[in-house]
């Protein structure tokens, strides 16, 4: 976790008076026992949340989260919004610009996140190649407290700034089988990152309009091993996607629309004892 919460003043309350927090600071406690559960749930995406099935390269959002690019060329934009666990303080608005010239990819992106007591900004950046036979890429995260205002100079600041450095990579196995690993944290510096994002390995069977995938994140610090298990179903411009996950076990839903270069995705994960996530992007350029 990358904040704490203080309540300060105290000392100015008569002996053996209770301290009720208002519903500012109650509401700031909420988001930050949020965070705390956030990190202990080991969720996989952070600042660049896509709505999309796990392991699918589906635009710039994706190609700077998770390291996976597809094979799409040309000038996309996406814009995505993540509320966690129903907690209006605690969402994540990221934008990100993408874009392909042969086998080339590439993604720039901002994200901001929290309140600006609790909350944090961030600066995506993704290059990688990209074939039918498969993809990677690199990328890179600078991420900075709000509480340090938005002056340039606090981007160079060594106290509330932090580094991470990964990448992806995915690979056509041939008779329908894809083939994926992501480790958006290889290399850190800095501020802790808001979640620790440990390896994650998956594979994608496709016949037809459906796709069933599997995937495992390796074990983060002491803890044990996740996992995820999807299918995918698509007819035309709709997609439709059902996941399941364990610890907690726990499910999710999502579904992609797209017309004339426009796309929407939405996706809606629960959890037995907090609020749910809800997912939502509009993108230009692209396939749902």
């Amino acid at each position: 976790m990358r904040r704490a919460c203080v309540i300060t003043g105290a000392a100015a309350l008569p002996p053996g008076a209770a301290v009720v927090p208002g519903p500012v600071l109650l509401a700031r406690l909420i988001a930050g026992v949020a965070l705390v559960a956030l990190a202990a749930s080991h969720a996989r995406a952070q600042d660049f949340s896509p709505p999309a099935p796990a392991g699918t390269p589906a635009g710039p959002l994706a190609l700077i989260e998770r390291g996976l690019p597809d094979t799409i060329s040309g000038v996309r934009i996406e814009a995505a919004t993540v509320r966690w666990f129903g907690l209006p303080d605690l969402a994540t608005r990221a934008l990100a610009l993408g874009g392909g010239w042969r086998t080339v990819r590439g993604a720039v992106g901002i994200s901001q996140t929290g309140d600006p007591e609790l909350g944090w900004s961030a600066f995506g950046l993704a290059l990688g190649v990209a074939e039918r036979e498969g993809g990677a890429a690199l990328r890179v995260v600078v991420r900075r407290d709000r509480r340090l205002g938005p002056a340039l100079g606090s981007w160079r600041s060594s106290s509330g700034v932090g580094v991470e450095v990964g990448g992806g990579v995915c690979v056509a196995a041939g008779a329908g089988l894809r083939l994926w690993a992501s480790a958006p944290q290889v290399w850190a510096r800095g501020e802790s990152p808001p979640l620790e994002r440990p390896l994650e390995i998956g594979v994608a069977y496709g016949a037809h309009d459906a796709t069933l995938w599997l995937s495992r994140g390796a074990p983060a610090s002491d803890a044990a091993a996740d996992h995820e298990a999807g299918l995918a179903l698509r007819s035309g411009p709709l997609a439709l996607w059902a996941a399941a996950r364990d610890r907690p076990l726990r499910g999710g839903i999502g579904v992609a629309a797209g017309a004339r270069g426009l796309v929407v995705r939405a996706a809606v994960e629960s959890h037995p004892a907090l609020g749910e996530t809800v997912r939502l992007a509009l993108g230009l350029g692209g396939a749902p």
